[in-house]
């Protein structure tokens, strides 16, 4: 812990202090090297930036720290003394001590064959032992069914986090974590479950209280965080969830950014998303919006309209909807599974490889024609974020 090294990321070196965990937090391109050395500048090793690899784990020798904790800087050089000396000159300056360092990168190790693709080239199949997906199913305490838009609290790793069952189909949400770690499972205060994570295990199942829809709310802000949309690949319909993912995937390899918002939207989200959308724009009064099945909302706060649109706008910004348009409830791609919203940066002058196939990308048309001969199509600038199977 609180241990000084020096960092060096695409010929940039910079100071960096572990925590009182020994962790540093660094943020790199996959495919990029981090160096590291003691502050006497002697080096510990190099590592490749691994996408797949959120944690590693480097073991150095403890001798090693403690002579470096004896060195002392002068000026921007490093020097090893075992007693007191005058400061040599420019020319006469002691050069970094290069003694070898034993250190080693002990992150688990994962599995990996080489084969030869369809059309004749090498590629590398890597399973990553370590990190996993997990499925948690939400029963109902009195019925014992299935069921969604139940919430449940999921600490991994000492964090927290609060959840809403359905995003993955009925009574259920995906999770990733690692083999090995420990997680709880709480509704409200309560622990319902204590499970070390594993590979291939089987769903974990908890009873809880389903949430009582019958009695109308008012709108507002809090209605955003029921009906949760996905933003996994996994959660999308085929052929769409294939050719997505090859297309996202060659341009990750390919050390273009690409954040993913939605693939999979709820029916009932849509439905909370466009007519409050209506109303912040004006563009439908509040007490004008249709019902909708299982969606028990009061748009109109019992005919105050002014708290109404100001209650509706406050879920238009929670949405994060901006100036973008809305599909009506069960039109949209999303509903479908067919579409994604995602943001692409950092993708000029870039090799796409897909299939075999490379492509550089001289321009965001390059790009867009890409995902149109892979089949996934970008709507266009009234709707930047969105690409689906048709483009719409």
């Amino acid at each position: 812990t609180n241990l000084n090294l020096i960092q060096k990321y695409r010929n940039i070196s910079k100071p960096k202090k572990t925590n009182s965990s020994g962790k540093i937090t660094v943020s790199a391109m996959p495919g990029f090297e981090l160096n590291y050395k003691l502050r006497d500048e002697r080096n510990l090793l190099t590592i490749k930036v691994d996408k797949n690899k959120a944690l590693r784990i480097i073991d150095v020798d403890s001798s090693a720290i403690e002579q470096a904790s004896k060195n002392i800087k002068v000026g921007s050089k490093v020097y090893e003394t075992q007693q007191p000396i005058a400061i040599p000159s420019e020319s006469k300056r002691k050069q970094p001590i290069q003694k070898p360092v034993e250190s080693q990168d002990s992150t688990p190790k994962r599995d990996e064959k080489v084969k030869t693709s369809t059309e004749g080239h090498p590629k590398t199949i890597v399973t990553d032992n370590s990190d996993i997906e997990f499925k948690v199913l939400t029963y109902d305490k009195v019925s014992h069914q299935l069921a969604s838009d139940c919430e449940y609290v999921l600490e991994y790793k000492g964090n927290k986090k609060s959840h809403i069952s359905g995003v993955s189909g009925i009574g259920a949400k995906n999770h990733k974590g690692q083999s090995g770690q420990t997680i709880k499972i709480f509704e409200n205060n309560n622990l319902l479950t204590q499970i070390v994570l594993q590979k291939d295990m089987q769903p974990i199942s908890i009873h809880v209280t389903k949430p009582d829809f019958s009695q109308l709310r008012v709108s507002g802000a809090d209605w955003c965080g029921l009906f949760l949309q996905s933003s996994s690949l996994n959660d999308l319909a085929e052929p769409f969830k294939t050719n997505a993912t090859k297309f996202i995937n060659g341009m990750k390899n390919a050390g273009i950014n690409v954040v993913i918002n939605t693939t999979w939207r709820p029916d009932k989200r849509s439905y909370l998303m466009y007519y409050s959308t209506a109303i912040a724009r004006g563009k439908i009064a509040v007490d004008k919006v249709p019902p909708f099945p299982g969606v028990s909302i009061d748009w109109t706060h019992n005919g105050k309209k002014a708290e109404a649109v100001k209650a509706a706008k406050a879920m238009h910004q929670k949405y994060g909807i901006g100036d973008n348009p809305v599909g009506k409830p069960g039109s949209s791609n999303h509903n479908r599974k067919m579409a994604v919203d995602m943001k692409i940066s950092n993708y000029i002058g870039k090799v796409v490889t897909i299939d075999g196939e490379s492509t550089k990308i001289t321009s965001w048309s390059t790009l867009t024609q890409l995902g149109k001969k892979h089949s996934v199509i970008w709507y266009g600038s009234k709707d930047a974020p969105h690409w689906s199977h048709t483009g719409r």
